[in-house]
């Protein structure tokens, strides 16, 4: 009898994994352990690796188009991932998961808070939340950054705000990308909310947030219940407490005041081009420089 060696797909997720513990970000690599375990292995998990053919795939992909485009895209990366895992292993010829189209995806509209919301917010919170929702407001900075801010990064001297590092479920890294890592001026607006907040935990000589003597976990345990509270009792509509990011930044656009690099630079951009596929539609300033006396014929 001659015995074959079978090696399975959970084989390439576990090698799969191991490499992208030291390629993705503490996030990241949460949500692909979860779509390995939940989602992918109860269904490839024990087949041979060169038996899954695209047919197989594509039975298993069509169960899930009731979730978003984004979600099914995630799907099909880690499943990728880990066939390209026994692609490179010569293991396989071909990847199946390259007979699966992409979903395309919709980027949901940009909905910043206008100016009179900004004020409403700010004028009806307060405590350390107030001097929050101002950094958020007047810096664009991610939830993560505020959170993982510290006095050391706070220059009162040069007003400026060094971004250097991010929070989430109590694991701190490097922001999002290498350009997040950024100087942000400290605007007159800003500064009395951030004077405020010193006197409650500059002393400390740590964190400009603390639960306590700690910093926050994530954002989830020290604002955003208190956030849709406010919210409500405001009546204004919902928003996420990113679209303080977009505030900041539609405001810059509109101020007419910043060149395009400058506002990407503070919102830790690598270049303009997200910059005008996220916020084209309010760049106002940009409208209102149309010429509509210009001739094209001339």
């Amino acid at each position: 009898m001659k015995w074959r060696w079978v090696l399975t797909f959970e084989y390439y997720a576990k090698i799969y994994i191991q490499i992208k513990r030291t390629e993705l970000k503490p996030a990241s690599l949460e949500k692909y352990e979860n779509i390995l375990e939940k989602v992918v292995l109860p269904e490839f998990g024990n087949r041979s690796i060169d038996e899954i053919k695209p047919l197989d795939v594509r039975l298993w992909f069509s169960k899930y188009n009731h979730r978003s485009p984004k979600t099914k895209r995630d799907y099909l990366i880690v499943l990728r991932g880990v066939f390209n895992e026994a692609f490179f292993d010569e293991k396989i010829t071909r990847n199946p998961v390259d007979y699966i189209k992409l979903p395309k995806l919709h980027k949901s509209r940009v909905q910043p808070f206008s100016k009179d919301e900004v004020e409403s917010i700010l004028r009806n919170a307060s405590g350390w939340r107030r001097n929050y929702y101002a950094i958020a407001f007047f810096t664009g900075m991610r939830s993560g950054e505020i959170i993982a801010l510290r006095w050391s990064d706070v220059d009162f001297i040069r007003r400026t705000i060094y971004v250097q590092r991010t929070r989430r479920k109590g694991i701190e890294t490097t922001p999002k990308t290498q350009s997040s890592v950024r100087i942000i001026p400290i605007f007159s607006d800003l500064l009395p909310f951030l004077e405020d907040q010193y006197k409650k935990t500059g002393n400390k000589n740590s964190y400009v947030f603390l639960n306590g003597d700690k910093p926050y976990r994530d954002t989830n345990t020290c604002i955003d219940r208190s956030w849709k509270n406010l919210l409500n009792r405001l009546k204004i509509p919902y928003r996420r407490l990113y679209n303080t990011r977009h505030t900041f930044a539609t405001l810059l656009l509109n101020s007419d005041k910043f060149t395009k690099n400058q506002i990407s630079m503070l919102l830790g951009h690598t270049n303009n081009q997200m910059l005008f596929q996220i916020y084209a539609g309010f760049i106002e300033s940009e409208k209102d420089k149309i010429d509509l006396d210009f001739s094209i014929l001339k």
